[in-house]
Formats: C-alpha cells, sequence, structure tokens
C-alpha cells in the first residue's frame, strides 16, 4: 500500500479526553484510541521552559507545529480498532508538544502560577478557549517500513533525536523492549547497580538513560566483543541479530560482567572514571590484549600504582591514568615537557647539535651538507626517561633532533 497522508483538526479537550500517563509505562489520549508513546517513540524529554512555551502557545491561539498520527496496524497488516469498531492511532512525531498540552489540563503544570483548575474557575471563558484549541494532525497510512521512514523524516526537525533513537525505531521488537527496561527508564537497573560500596553503574557511564545514552553505549561495547561491524545510521548489527529474541538476557549478562570486572580492579571510585570506555578495556582483558600491564595486577596493588601516579608531579592527567594502567603507554599520562626557557638554554649549550647525531645513533646523522639545527628542528628530550625516575628539570633535558627523538628507546 503506498503512504496516504491526510490533514485533520483535532481539538484539544478531545486530545485529552481519555488522558493516562503511565510514565515510561505508557501514554494513551484522545478517547483512547491515540498511543502517544509507541515502541518507536522515544522518553519525555521537554524541559519545563519548553513545556511553558507549548502551553503559552495555545492560550494565545497561535498554531503548534504540525503533529502526525499514523493509523495502528497490526503484523498482518489490519487496523487495529477498539471496542467500538474506531480506528486507533500512534503518534509519529508531536509527542513533546501532546504530553506538555495533556499535563497542563490534567492540572500537572503551573504557568504564571496558575494551573488550569485556577483558569476555569477564575476565566472559565478562556479556560473553554483552551479546550477548544485546535491541533494540526496529519494522519498518515502506510506500511510499518513506510511509517519508520516517515517517522525518521518528519523527526529531522525539532528537538533532534539521537542516534539510538532512531535505530529503536528501526528495530522495534520485544528484545528492544526487554532491553530499553533495563537501560533506559529513569531509575532503571543499569544505573541503579552497585559497583562498589556507595558507587553505582551512572557514576561510571555518561549520558542520561531516558535519551537511550546507556543502551548505545552496551551495544557497541557489546558489538565490539562479539566481533561485529560498527554501526552506523544505517544500522546496528547486534540490534538486527537479536531483534526476533523474546528476551534482552545476553546483553544485560554482559553488562554486568564488565561493571562487575571494574568494581573488582578499582576499589576506589574518583570522578575521573566517570564515561570511560570500560567495555571495551573489559573486552581487551578478555582477548588478553592487556598482558604485562598494571591492569594484571590484584586491586590493592592497582590501586597503590594509582596512588603513586596521581602523587607523582610529572603526571599532568589523572584521567589519563586509568588509560596508563591498561596499556602502559605514557602518552596518557600527559608527562611534564620542558618549557621553552630550557630547551633553549641546552640548545645553545649543545651548540645546536644533536649529540645523537654526532654518533650516528640508529643508523641516523645530520643531512648532507648540515652540521647543526635551526631550534624549531630540535625537540627537548629527558636524559634519565621518566619510566626510570628522570624528571623534568635542567639537568635532565637535552635536546635532540626531531627524527632521533621520535625513535628514541627508554631502554
Amino acid at each position: 500500500m503506498a503512504m496516504t497522508v491526510t490533514p485533520s483538526q483535532i481539538k484539544l479537550r478531545d486530545l485529552f479526553d481519555g488522558y493516562v500517563n503511565s510514565e515510561e509505562d505508557g501514554v494513551v489520549g484522545y478517547h483512547g484510541r491515540l498511543d502517544i508513546r509507541p515502541k518507536y517513540q522515544r522518553e519525555f524529554i521537554y524541559a519545563d521552559k519548553e513545556q511553558v512555551a507549548v502551553i503559552e502557545t495555545i492560550k494565545q491561539g497561535f498554531p503548534l507545529n504540525t503533529m502526525y498520527w499514523a493509523i495502528a496496524r497490526d503484523e498482518k497488516g489490519e487496523k487495529i480498532l477498539d471496542a467500538d469498531g474506531n480506528e486507533t492511532y500512534e503518534l509519529m512525531d508531536g509527542q513533546q508538544r501532546t504530553i506538555s498540552a495533556c499535563e497542563f489540563l490534567n492540572n500537572h503544570i503551573v504557568v504564571n502560577f496558575q494551573k488550569f483548575f485556577n483558569i476555569q474557575k477564575s476565566t472559565p471563558d478562556i479556560a473553554e478557549k483552551i479546550l477548544d484549541y485546535e491541533l494540526q494532525v496529519y494522519i498518515c497510512d502506510g506500511t510499518v517500513s513506510e511509517k519508520l521512514a516517515w517517522f525518521k523524516t518528519i523527526n529531522i526537525a525539532g528537538k533532534p533525536l539521537t542516534e539510538q533513537e532512531l535505530l529503536n525505531a528501526q528495530y522495534v521488537g520485544e528484545w528492544l523492549t526487554k532491553a530499553k527496561e533495563y537501560f533506559s527508564k529513569t531509575g532503571c537497573n543499569a544505573a541503579e547497580l552497585m559497583v562498589i560500596r556507595g558507587k553505582k553503574a551512572s557514576d561510571y557511564l555518561n549520558g542520561s538513560p531516558i535519551r537511550q545514552d546507556y543502551l548505545s553505549t552496551v551495544l557497541q561495547w557489546i558489538a565490539d566483543y562479539q566481533g561485529l561491524p560498527a554501526r552506523s545510521e544505517d544500522g546496528d548489527a547486534y540490534m538486527a541479530n537479536h531483534q526476533g529474541d523474546e528476551t534482552a538476557t545476553e546483553i544485560k549478562n554482559y553488562y554486568v560482567a564488565v561493571l562487575e570486572w571494574v568494581g573488582s580492579k578499582f576499589k576506589t571510585y574518583r570522578k575521573e572514571m566517570k564515561g570511560l570506555p570500560w567495555g571495551y578495556w573489559y573486552n581487551k582483558f578478555q582477548r588478553n590484549e592487556l598482558a604485562n600491564n598494571i591492569i594484571m595486577k590484584n586491586a590493592d596493588e592497582i590501586e597503590a600504582e594509582i596512588q603513586k601516579l596521581i602523587g607523582d608531579d610529572e603526571v599532568e592527567t589523572v584521567k589519563g591514568i586509568y588509560e596508563y594502567i591498561m596499556d602502559g603507554e605514557e602518552k596518557h599520562l600527559s608527562l611534564r615537557t620542558f618549557d621553552d626557557k630550557i630547551k633553549r638554554k641546552i640548545y645553545e649549550k649543545q651548540n645546536h647539535k644533536c649529540p645523537y647525531c654526532d654518533k650516528g645513533i640508529g643508523g641516523h646523522t645530520y643531512p648532507q651538507g648540515v652540521t647543526e639545527y635551526d631550534y624549531k628542528e630540535m625537540e627537548g628530550d629527558h636524559i634519565v626517561p621518566w619510566s626510570q625516575g628522570g624528571k623534568t628539570e635542567k639537568n635532565n633535558c637535552q635536546m635532540l633532533c626531531k627524527w632521533h627523538n621520535g625513535h628514541k628507546s627508554d631502554n
């Protein structure tokens, strides 16, 4: 069937009739015939000022942007009717505005110190005008794929959908419902999971569950764990593979395993731990790609190393310490470098020469016809490296040509 779009005008009083908001368990309105939060929709995210803006627009009689409803159909393509044989609908675009308006009529939003109840009592004529306000609604009908494609198109404008919200629209099913119950609700189990005493998983992850950030994060972690292709705006391999599943047990268990591993390795929480790529590190640990690094030690030994690094004046970033714990690469520590004043003095002291070029170390020496370097062609280097206790002090500085500094080993 071809997608059809029919313009309609719906009074606010009719939209509110039968309105029930069960928060993340579902929202209905329009005599109980409109599913305001179908499975492919996002959670309610409007801030107070955005809700007030919707109400003020309605009170002044100004038009809100067009909303889109879709005729509800079952998996066989048959219309889903209510008990009286009337068509039912799914809200495709306009959820945030719809809920804001209905919550105002439900006396849950205050505008200029007034709830709707106050307006009904003090100025009933204005209350009637609000109830008679007409919403511009396009009622769409088409196949599931046509509706989902249209949903993506109309949601380009307005408050942008996140990548995960768009992917959720593509992979509707029981698996996604179960996954969202765990990862995508306010106070969800994924956020409340205890990692160490007094610290929950929400202290370790960035973002908001209701904007699908937790679900997005763990999906990318588990895809890496299973060697699946990286996601794109066109799809997610893990979601595609599991769309037909009845449960989301596998991804829940994986998530718990990651956070339990974090808790077993890091006994003390620091604010710099929030938002680190824990799942990717867990995957590497399981593949034995982090062998011979500090992460292989027990929690007490790791904590001692962290405290030592935090107390080291040469280390300039605490967040980078955790990456260093994983792979042992000093670049993560943002170690102190020599300032220009010290480097200039050493450059002059060395008569603009590179001591390594003088000795032909590594088979490299001055370019033909060159016996010294310009200052900009040289870099400050620690004679005794940081890994061996060297400090960023004048007496530990030497100037090397860029080639030798780039090829120098600390061993």
